[in-house]
């Protein structure tokens, strides 16, 4: 998978996901020794309340309309979600305790696992994996980390080759 330029799409990930992550540290950073908020509990609920009922921050974008992305979920929510998809693909280890394996494959799912991590950083080989998972795996599809950063940059790096923006 070549990009314009002769960048790998590999090579691409692998950069935006040291990107991803020094953006993350930075904001780490930041927030290290402030106070919370005014708020930051009534926010915190109200989150709470909206994923109880219909799984916040799951995106399906318009292109190419069968794949979404999301982050963190809960048991319920992947256990409602699971259903309306026929692959799903994990970005983060399979021990993370936000995985809800047994929900996704309860629903009929093909799974698999790839993580992407930011320490050290991903090889060409990691990346590759993903986008092929991506290509292989059935529609409509979910692609799942904990933020939604991976998936989205994974699903960006995806869409060139299949005739999707560039």
């Amino acid at each position: 998978h070549r990009l314009a330029g002769g960048a790998s799409q590999s090579s691409a990930l692998q950069w935006g996901v040291v990107g991803l992550s020094a953006v993350a540290a930075r904001r780490a950073r930041r927030q290290k020794g402030r106070r919370s908020q005014p708020g930051a509990r009534v926010r915190t609920a109200a989150l709470r309340a909206v994923a109880a009922e219909g799984a916040p921050g799951v995106e399906t974008p318009a292109i190419p309309g069968d794949i979404s992305i999301a982050g963190d979920l809960s048991a319920d929510a992947v256990a409602s979600l699971a259903p309306k998809y026929k692959g799903w693909l994990y970005l983060n280890s399979s021990d993370n305790l936000a995985f809800h394996l047994s929900a996704i494959e309860a629903a009929g799912c093909a799974c698999e696992v790839r993580p992407l991590g930011f320490d050290p950083p991903p090889t060409d080989g990691a990346a590759e994996a993903i986008l092929d998972a991506m290509a292989r795996l059935p529609r409509p599809l979910m692609v799942q980390c904990s933020s939604g950063k991976r998936a989205g940059a994974a699903l960006l790096l995806w869409l060139p080759p299949q005739g999707g923006p560039n």
